[in-house]
């Protein structure tokens, strides 16, 4: 998502109010996830506490500044939004950071701990089953299809799907 919408917020719209700030925090998430890939390394000096204690400040820093954006869009005060979104970057930096920084200090606690490993579950190949069973139930649910066109149908979404 994030990489997606940093593409399309480049083009030529740099003069929207706080689009500056947008593009900041986009290019800073992006940068800071590849702390997230990598707990293997410090972030910073916290120690656990300290970095729940980062987690529960940001969080609520995070969440009072989401709330005031439809607020500060409904006035159209284009300062205190680009503050906003500033303040926002700022705690999901922290938010990321002291995220990475517990995951490293877990990892390095725990004397039985590995890397992370993919999921049993292919979640993309999950959603397009789950995609498929829909439409073909949608399919057969159809009321104004004969038993024969019923069973020919379920062949044929049988017959594309394996």
């Amino acid at each position: 998502v994030v990489s997606t919408q940093s593409g399309h917020y480049g083009r030529g719209t740099s003069s929207v109010p706080g689009q500056k700030e947008c593009d900041n925090a986009i290019r800073n998430l992006e940068t800071l996830n590849n702390a997230l890939q990598d707990p293997s390394v410090p972030v910073n000096s916290e120690n656990f506490f300290d970095c729940i204690e980062t987690l529960v400040h940001n969080q609520r820093l995070l969440e009072d500044n989401l709330k005031q954006l439809p607020v500060l869009v409904k006035a159209n005060d284009r300062k205190k939004f680009a503050v906003a979104i500033d303040e926002i970057n700022d705690a999901l930096s922290a938010l990321e950071g002291a995220t990475a920084q517990t995951a490293y200090l877990v990892g390095v606690s725990d004397p039985n701990s590995t890397a992370a490993s993919p999921g049993i579950v292919d979640p993309e190949l999950y959603t397009t089953a789950d995609k498929d069973i829909r439409a073909a139930v949608e399919k057969l649910s159809s009321p104004d299809l004969t038993q024969k066109r019923k069973k020919y149908r379920l062949r044929l979404c049988v017959d594309t799907t394996a």
